[in-house]
């Protein structure tokens, strides 16, 4: 080749080396820079082409070392002459002696020797390291500004040391408020910038933050910083929080002269992290206030419940020690029956307000006497008004609908528990008074009424009103503290008020007397629509099927089939039918009761006690699978579900079983009667 020719295209080569294709050989080469091409194992001048090629590969980085194998392939540069590609070239980087990337841009320029024949070719290097940082630095911080783009509205290139800037990205808002502050200087447009829009309590931070030393200082040990100031261009307008993010675009080590700016209005954000910032503080007070109630919740029911278990167990060890005393015994017998009632309606209590509190209360409404209604409630409460020689005056307005639908046994809760709280917090020979009312006019078919419960009695403070419906409340006075209650009446008249869509308030003062006043509203019944004779929730029992007939009744003779896990309620239910001359027969579970009902036959029992919540088959399950059976006599014998469950859904599942009846734990000897008389049809007596 020309040595004049050669000289010209080597002139600014890092390295260039001289090969002749056709014989694989690599003829000379010239190396300016030994750090780079110092002795490789494998390369010699002159040497074999291809082995001198895969040597050197061997220094080429991973990323780029198979375009330099395919380039540099004997075949493959003979196949290029052919084909006119004269000038092929190849991108890699190497690392000189000390460890340091050296990027480098091999050429590679074919031509033929016209006296021999033979291709050759000469190879040039050049450095091409400072080309490819600044690409690299480019891209990274082209990364870095689409980055901040995707969360920041504004962005902005700014050189430090020049006092210069260039606008990648510009909020409208920015341009429409601010387009006058965009001096030609970094240092002005700032300045400009926070005198014209920047909130003045936040201007001398803002400025801080924003000097270009400050920002050397601060990303010279980190890669960001952030800080948030108020912007209020429009005084008509509240402030708008921003967040500036700086970022530097080279290493921390050298001089910081490049940074990124980027600007966001993060006022909806922060105003949303505010919002469940609080959010979460209110459901760490409700869960700690939730605790504290739980723990009150125990501590009362412990107290609560020991007072009654304390009595029945005091007065059974009494009757055990005067077995042979009569009058004694029926005194501490009766004792123990108060007790035990006592005990039986604070746990109706308890479910009641656990019920209401979970949001599964339910109102079940029917036909019924507002009278009647107004009745069965003073009825209850006379016997203990009488007792403390307390006036009760009830008035009941004549211009009042003499039917209405409602939910009888919520309806009697809420009047009994003011009135039998009035009559409790009232000191003997006080006044207690009842006075319902129709109220303002009303929809057409509704009538709104107003129940008033006012005493004369010992009244309660203004602090005390304010928490008087939450559960286990009681003023801590000693005229109240001698008076009996759990605590969780007047917080389930409340719940039921609620549920049926009505009000309750209070007026009262100490040593005055108390005002209760309950607005409820109620659909209007029609003359000829039959009133229900039970409602289900509270009742001891209630009947879904009734066995009509015009004969007689009677349950001479009989046969009951008792289902109960309990060893002791079958005990007790066995004994009490022996008591009424009732033959009983007693299984342990659903299952076996299905198997007695088939082996005894159609006929053989008048009756079923079915327990619901059984072992092996529960009372629901026998109910159906009895109901499933072929025999029609077998499958419609009466089933009676006897549960401690009270509540509204449990009713509706006995009923949806197939059951006839519902009969309320702890069960007594009356309401069981009533229940088998009401669902047993009319037979002749069976013999003996």
């Amino acid at each position: 080749m020309d040595s004049l020719y050669r000289g010209v295209v080597t002139a600014d080569a890092f390295s260039s080396f001289e090969i002749n294709v056709t014989q694989n050989l690599v003829v000379s080469a010239v190396c300016r820079n030994p750090d780079v091409f110092y002795p490789v194992e494998g390369v010699s001048v002159p040497g074999p082409l291809d082995v001198n090629t895969r040597s050197w590969a061997e220094r080429v980085m991973s990323d780029n070392r198979d375009d330099f194998l395919r380039m540099m392939d004997r075949e493959n540069l003979l196949v290029m002459y052919e084909i006119g590609e004269r000038s092929p070239w190849v991108e890699y980087m190497v690392y000189d002696r000390s460890g340091n990337e050296v990027y480098l841009r091999e050429s590679l320029s074919l031509t033929k020797d016209e006296e021999s024949g033979d291709i050759m070719g000469v190879i040039i290097l050049r450095d091409i390291t400072e080309q490819k940082l600044v690409e690299k630095e480019n891209r990274r911080r082209l990364r870095v500004i689409e980055g901040l783009s995707v969360d920041y509205e504004s962005v902005y290139f700014v050189d430090l040391d020049r006092d210069t800037y260039d606008i990648y990205r510009r909020n409208s808002y920015i341009t429409r408020y601010y387009g006058d502050c965009f001096e030609e200087t970094y240092s002005g447009a700032i300045r400009a910038f926070a005198d014209s829009g920047v909130y003045p309590e936040d201007r001398g931070h803002f400025l801080q933050e924003m000097e270009a030393d400050t920002i050397r200082r601060k990303l010279q040990s980190q890669v960001a910083a952030r800080f948030i100031f108020r912007v209020q261009p429009d005084h008509r307008f509240p402030p708008q929080r921003y967040r500036v993010k700086l970022v530097r675009t080279g290493p921390g080590d050298r001089h910081i002269s490049n940074v990124l700016l980027g600007f966001a209005c993060v006022e909806e954000e922060m105003q949303a992290e505010s919002a469940q910032r609080e959010a979460l503080e209110s459901a760490l007070r409700q869960a700690r206030q939730a605790a504290e109630a739980k723990t009150l919740f125990l501590s009362n029911m412990s107290h609560d419940i020991r007072t009654p278990l304390n009595a029945i167990v005091g007065f059974t060890a009494l009757a055990k020690e005067h077995v042979s005393e009569p009058e004694k015994i029926q005194g501490y017998l009766a004792k123990i029956t108060e007790s035990s009632n006592h005990l039986l309606a604070l746990i109706s209590d308890v479910l009641d307000i656990t019920h209401i509190e979970s949001g599964r209360f339910s109102m079940e409404e029917s036909p019924h006497e507002v009278r009647d209604l107004i009745t069965q409630a003073v009825d209850l409460i006379r016997p203990q008004a009488a007792k403390r020689r307390t006036q009760l005056a009830i008035l009941v307005d004549d211009s009042l609908p003499k039917r209405i639908y409602c939910d009888s046994m919520r309806f009697f809760q809420v009047v009994s528990n003011l009135l039998g709280n009035a009559v409790k917090y009232t000191p003997e020979g006080g006044r207690v008074r009842l006075r319902v009312k129709r109220c303002a006019p009303s929809p057409h078919g509704y009538v709104s009424m107003e129940i008033t419960v006012s005493d004369n009695g010992i009244g309660m403070s203004q602090e005390f009103m304010e928490k008087i419906f939450d559960p286990f409340e009681r003023e801590n006075r000693t005229a109240v503290s001698r008076v009996e209650g759990s605590g969780l009446g007047l917080s389930i008249c409340k719940g039921i008020i609620d549920a049926a869509g009505g009000t309750i308030s209070v007026r009262s003062a100490p040593g005055r007397g108390s005002c209760f006043t309950v607005n409820l509203a109620f659909r209007i019944a029609q003359e000829s629509e039959e009133p229900e004779e039970e409602s289900a929730v509270g009742r001891k029992f209630h009947v879904f099927r009734k066995k009509k007939s015009g004969e007689e009744k009677s349950l001479d003779g009989i046969r009951v089939l008792v289902a109960e896990d309990n060893e002791l309620n079958r005990e007790i239910a066995i004994s009490m039918f022996e008591n009424m001359h009732i033959a009983a027969e007693a299984v342990e579970n659903g299952k076996l009761a299905v198997e007695c009902v088939k082996e005894r036959g159609a006929g053989y029992f008048d009756v079923i006690l079915m327990d619901v919540r059984m072992p092996v088959m529960d009372g629901h399950a026998a109910a159906r699978a009895i109901r499933a059976l072929p025999d029609e006599r077998m499958s419609q014998v009466p089933i009676i579900a006897m549960t401690a469950n009270a509540f509204e859904e449990d009713v509706l599942a006995a009923k949806e079983a197939g059951m006839d009846a519902y009969v309320s734990k702890p069960v007594d000897g009356k309401s069981l009667l009533s229940a088998i008389e009401a669902v047993i049809p009319a037979r002749p007596r069976r013999g003996t």
